[in-house]
This record gives structure tokens, C-alpha cells and sequence, in this order.
């Protein structure tokens, strides 16, 4: 039973405050195997954000590698063996390379699509660097975006893969 005017409708351009609506995050995506299934989704570019066609949005990613669990009576259970050495993050044919390596409980960070630092469990920056390529653009509507490595990770690793993006 509706006691007034039904949901449904927009509201007019000029009645939207583009300024609350400028950061857009994704769903963090857990990657789990490098396989061309579960390193392979798509994120959604508005096609109504402000700037439209002419300023496409900054895409901040954050490649993070969480400590594994080690049993207590694990022999070696100090020996770090997840990383995920020179990711590389493809959108739509464009890919960007980062050349590090990421041990578990470090983070790669990139919010400007120019410079990188890798951070620590304790937050201390690890590493940084330019990014050597030009950042891909995002087309409005669904891009496809794959995570690669150049070697192939421990069967138990596991990459946080988190994307946001900011409309200016």
C-alpha cells in the first residue's frame, strides 16, 4: 500500500549535488587464483557523472596481500612465502605494471594514477615509484579489469583488490 508518489524517478541534473558523489568505491574483489576466472571482473563507470565524456575519472587502486594463517606447530611457520611479484592491472587492453614485489601483509597503493608506494603491515612505506606507462582510461559503461603476475603465486595466496573512482 503507497501512501504517496511511488520511487522510480530522477531526479533533474540541476537537482544533484555532483560534490556528495564525487568518490564511487567498488567492492573490495579477493583474488584468490590467477586463472582468467577469479583474476577477471568488471567495474561500472557512470555514465551521468560530472565531466562527462571530457574528464573521465581518477581510478585509485590498492593491491593489498594479507598474512596467511600459520599452525602454531608448523615447522617454518616464519618463512614468508606468498607474494605476488610485478603485478600487473589490465583494464580493458591497457594494462599498467608495477615492478615490486608484494610480501604478505604489504599494500600497494596508487591514487593519482602517476606514483606508487608499497606500505607495510606497520604502515612504514616499503617502496614507491612512477608509474612507467599511461594510466588506462575508464570508458563509461562496464571495463574489464585483470590482475596478473609475473610469476606464479603459492597455491594459498590471496590479493585484496580494491578500486575507487574519483569524478572531478
Amino acid at each position: 500500500m503507497s501512501l504517496g508518489r511511488p520511487f522510480g524517478g530522477r531526479r533533474p541534473v540541476a537537482e544533484i549535488d555532483w560534490k556528495r558523489l564525487d568518490r564511487e568505491y567498488d567492492i573490495p574483489r579477493i583474488v584468490t587464483r590467477l586463472d582468467g576466472a577469479d583474476n577477471v571482473w568488471n567495474i561500472v563507470r557512470r555514465l551521468d557523472a560530472p565531466g562527462g565524456q571530457e574528464k573521465p575519472p581518477v581510478l585509485e587502486i590498492e593491491l593489498a596481500v594479507p598474512p596467511r594463517a600459520q599452525p602454531e606447530n608448523q615447522a617454518g611457520a616464519k618463512e614468508r612465502g606468498a607474494f605476488l611479484a610485478e603485478p600487473v592491472l589490465a583494464i580493458g587492453e591497457q594494462a599498467v605494471r608495477f615492478p615490486v614485489r608484494l610480501m604478505e601483509g604489504q599494500r600497494l597503493v596508487c591514487r593519482d594514477q602517476a606514483t606508487w608506494r608499497v606500505l607495510g603491515a606497520d604502515g612504514a612505506e616499503v617502496a614507491a615509484g612512477q608509474v612507467a606507462s599511461t594510466f588506462p582510461t575508464l570508458v563509461p559503461g562496464a571495463n574489464r579489469i585483470t590482475l596478473a603476475s609475473q610469476a606464479q603465486p603459492a597455491a594459498d595466496f590471496r590479493v585484496i583488490v580494491k578500486t575507487v573512482k574519483v569524478y572531478r
